[in-house]
């Protein structure tokens, strides 16, 4: 009797450890696909960070913890199955009791909604800088990475995708091209897009000096490569640069910015005066945090804002990336509008802003409420030829879905 029951507990214990096994294994499988789901870029992850108000960063983020978590789970998991499946007795000593065990499912990693684009500037802007990258695969026409040579030999990395007239994405502050990605998925069925990383971010190099003339240049190459014209979109700081390549008098179509950051309304343009006397000599003292908390003051975050980014997991990403804080002050004209610039701009021009203010946005609330209406009234003053154009209920990171079919209409139209 006493046999018969031993080998019934056997036979059970074995049974339970092959399902615990097999319970691994599947919750394994579920993290790693969803983890590559969202490092390979597939075009409902990027959609769905993005819709989030997610920078594209958060979303490498979470896909190599679930990949991580899947790894965790997995291997331990096999050669301990395997181990136990072959032995009457689940693989453990005759004498010792069964005990339930769980494999730590995945490290904590930040809710959807938590990250430090909202915790920084005129969301200048969307992330860290994405130290991680991978191809957005984009509906409608082929993506891949390609790589073009500026004038000073600087290689610049960018995705092309689509058909149709070429079409420039130009990021705004502290991201890579991932974050411009749901809007060149949304552009590619009618245009050829080409999203690249700007200089010191990403996969693009980074030759010193910095000028913005050399940023000009890159996109210089980029029109090149695209047959010799193309349309340039850019976002932000990212827009402030695009102005500066139409008046440089590049082979452009048509221009079209969002939310341009130039400080006209309330005490900005005095918070921007500070912020860039204060701004060069942290860097020169390669005092990186101490920059990206002077950017976040100056963008309107509160001293909680700025606290919680400190002692947050994306702080060193955002540190990596703090030199191109100055290298958009310095395409932004310190933040005040170039006016004699902009007044010779002679392609067709379309000035966008959100309908959403930005002191109900978070991370921004210490930001006059105008204050980008502000700067795009100031920028289409300036240029008589130019379009003004609200997006209602957008915010500083607009939705891809909203901003694509504007932007369509004007460089079709």
């Amino acid at each position: 009797m006493s046999n018969t029951v031993a080998t019934d507990r056997a036979q059970a214990a074995r049974a339970t450890n092959i399902a615990l096994w097999v319970l691994q294994a599947v919750l394994a499988f579920q993290f790693a696909g969803g983890g590559l789901l969202k490092l390979t870029g597939s075009p409902e992850m990027v959609e769905l960070f993005a819709t989030a108000g997610a920078g594209q960063w958060l979303r490498y983020l979470v896909g190599a913890l679930e990949v991580a978590g899947a790894v965790g789970l997995l291997v331990p998991a096999v050669g301990a199955g395997r181990a136990r499946a072959g032995r009457p007795d689940g693989g453990r000593d005759r004498h010792q009791p069964v005990h339930s065990r769980r494999e730590p499912v995945a490290a904590d990693r930040p809710a959807a909604g938590e990250h430090p684009d909202r915790l920084g500037p005129p969301v200048p802007d969307q992330g860290p800088g994405g130290q991680a990258h991978a191809l957005t695969t984009i509906p409608g026409g082929r993506s891949h990475m390609d790589r073009v040579t500026s004038k000073d030999g600087t290689s610049i990395a960018y995705d092309r995708a689509g058909h149709g007239p070429a079409v420039v994405l130009v990021g705004g502050g502290l991201v890579d091209r991932s974050e411009n990605g749901p809007l060149a998925a949304e552009l590619a069925a009618r245009f050829t897009v080409y999203n690249y990383d700007r200089r010191g971010r990403g996969k693009s190099g980074d030759t010193m000096p910095y000028s913005v003339q050399r940023e000009i240049e890159d996109i210089d190459a980029l029109i090149a490569e695209a047959g010799g014209s193309a349309h340039l979109f850019g976002v932000s700081s990212g827009g402030g640069l695009a102005l500066e390549a139409a008046a440089a008098g590049l082979a452009l179509d048509k221009v079209a910015v969002y939310e341009v950051p130039y400080c006209i309304a309330g005490d900005t343009p005095r918070r921007a005066r500070e912020f860039v006397q204060k701004l060069g000599p942290a860097l020169a003292e390669d005092r990186r945090g101490d920059a990206i908390e002077l950017f976040m003051r100056f963008a309107g975050s509160s001293e909680e804002d700025i606290e919680g980014a400190r002692t947050s997991q994306w702080w060193p990403g955002l540190e990596a990336v703090a030199p191109t804080v100055a290298y958009d002050a310095a395409c932004m004209a310190d933040y005040q509008p170039p006016t004699a610039r902009l007044t010779t701009i002679t392609r067709p021009l379309l000035v966008t802003t959100g309908g959403v203010s930005p002191d109900s946005q978070m991370g921004m609330g210490g930001l006059p409420p105008d204050f980008f209406t502000r700067a795009a009234d100031a920028i289409a003053l300036s240029i008589p030829h130019a379009q003004r154009q609200t997006i209602e209920g957008q915010g500083h990171v607009a939705d891809p879905k909203a901003l694509a079919p504007v932007l369509e209409r004007f460089f079709r139209q």
